[in-house]
């Protein structure tokens, strides 16, 4: 913050997956719903603000944070406002920087713009950025107990599918087995077919037939917080010779990823080292990101991509995803969550990434 001149940092968050990040890895706070907001000076003591005052005691007494409040019942995103800009204003900042402008609503930051004009406003998400890319052998810790509850859930995928049941009643099997095993919450995809898309709760009602394609993501975060990523093809019976070629290729694409995930190399050489094989075979991609860094939240900066300048440094952690849709327009995908040691890349799940066969 003194680097780059910040005197207040005003971290937001709301119950959406990839907005939570930078408050909980403040204060350990998961913000459950509506939104909360932390003033965290450069010298002094923090204060969070909370939507209601059970939540606000609940911070207080469970997780030690000790000026916890929450403003009146009924708080709306700009109703928060004049209780922050006073607060902000008693530490007469110069700059106040947002961590981030994507996790702060265009309400609260319109009213903030408004009442607060005693200090420059400018985003500075990168101040914390900078520090939750590498991780801690703690948080690595946590890493692995969250790729434990996900492989758990995988079986369970591969033991529920069965022609005849319903999509959503697969998934139900895999959410049940992912929370008994200790994941705060379950985000998934599935899809399921000739040419199967990944879709989202409230559209699998599809019926399994022998013969189907099956996608299938699962993002979730195990004990403590750290976010994982899971991505399978699986075929009701044998595949097709167009899926099983596709999906060799993109097996190949990830091992040419895990060779290029190593100290000192750029985030740019693994997204070439896997578009290469996929591109040179001819086939076109499902409409996504080749992978991403991942933390507390749902996906983190940077993503994979070319000309992405980040150097790999041990402690990172990325979910690596390619993928490949066959000429028939069936889709094929792996993911899997990788951390960058010194002596390359350690895959965290022990699920095999090959085409399953059920």
């Amino acid at each position: 913050m003194r680097r780059d001149g910040i005197d207040v940092l005003l971290v937001g968050s709301d119950g959406q997956h990839h907005h939570r990040g930078y408050l909980r890895y403040l204060l350990s706070w998961r913000t459950p719903s509506w939104e909360d907001y932390l003033i965290f000076p450069l010298d002094g003591e923090p204060t969070f603000f909370t939507h209601y005052s059970l939540r606000a005691r609940w911070a207080r007494e469970v997780f030690g944070i000790k000026d916890a409040r929450s403003p009146p019942v009924g708080a709306r995103h700009d109703t928060y406002v004049p209780h922050i800009v006073e607060e902000i204003e008693k530490h007469k900042p110069t700059t106040v920087g947002l961590a981030s402008m994507q996790t702060l609503s265009g309400e609260f930051y319109a009213a903030l713009a408004r009442e607060l004009t005693s200090a420059k406003i400018t985003e500075a998400s990168n101040v914390i950025d900078e520090v939750r890319l590498i991780k801690s052998p703690e948080e690595l810790e946590l890493y692995r107990k969250s790729a434990k509850v996900a492989d758990v859930a995988y079986r369970t995928l591969l033991e529920s599918i069965e022609p005849g049941r319903k999509e959503y009643e697969v998934i139900a099997d895999v959410e049940q087995a992912a929370i008994q095993n200790g994941a705060e919450e379950v985000f998934y995809m599935f899809g399921s077919g000739p040419t199967p898309e990944l879709k989202y709760n409230g559209m699998l009602d599809r019926r399994l037939k022998r013969g189907d394609l099956i996608v299938f993501t699962l993002e979730m975060p195990g004990p403590g917080g750290y976010w994982v990523e899971l991505s399978r093809t699986v075929s009701i019976g044998q595949p097709k010779k167009s899926v099983s070629e596709a999906h060799d290729t993109i097996e190949r694409a990830e091992k040419r990823a895990i060779e290029a995930l190593r100290p000192g190399r750029t985030v740019s050489d693994v997204a070439k080292s896997m578009l290469e094989p996929i591109k040179s075979a001819g086939y076109e991609m499902m409409g996504q990101a080749l992978g991403h860094s991942a933390g507390l939240d749902i996906f983190e900066k940077p993503l994979i991509e070319p000309g992405e300048k980040t150097v790999f440094k041990p402690g990172m952690v990325f979910s690596v995803h390619p993928h490949a849709l066959t000429k028939e327009g069936a889709g094929c995908i792996v993911c899997n969550n990788y951390a960058v040691t010194d002596g390359g890349a350690q895959k965290l799940f022990k699920a095999s990434s090959e085409l399953a066969v059920v």
